[in-house]
């Protein structure tokens, strides 16, 4: 990876956001928008305490194996998810079926999955996955 005396690093031609500047955008989000759930890099095993008025949720960077029963998302107004850089290998048939408004999906580094469920298919606001 090629340094330079920037915010950025370049590799590759793609760019990213260095340690200390991603950590520091991470903290003022979550301090500023009480509609954003921010757990990165906590080693968190399961998603829990899923709030229906959350509108982002970010879930990087953890040890989430998997999306059961045991976890409900009824959140109309949810329009970014980013699971990336976990282990998730099964996410449950109807786990998407409330997020009407959900726009952007990020499931990508590490992930396990070998299909994704059917509910994804009727979210028709999804732009990105």
């Amino acid at each position: 990876m090629k340094s330079n005396h920037s915010l950025l690093l370049e590799r590759d031609s793609i760019l990213r956001m260095q340690s200390l500047v991603k950590k520091m955008a991470w903290n003022m989000l979550n301090e500023s928008d009480t509609n954003t759930m921010l757990k990165c890099n906590k080693y968190m095993k399961n998603i829990s305490d899923i709030g229906e008025w959350l509108e982002t949720i970010f879930l990087a960077n953890n040890s989430i194996k998997e999306i059961s029963e045991d976890t409900s998302l009824n959140c109309p107004h949810l329009s970014t998810l980013l699971l990336f850089d976990n282990s998730i290998g099964y996410i449950l048939e109807c786990f998407f079926t409330y997020m009407n408004s959900l726009t952007t999906v990020g499931l990508s580094q590490k992930q396990n999955l070998t299909r994704l469920p059917h509910s994804l298919s009727n979210v028709r606001s999804l732009t990105f996955l």
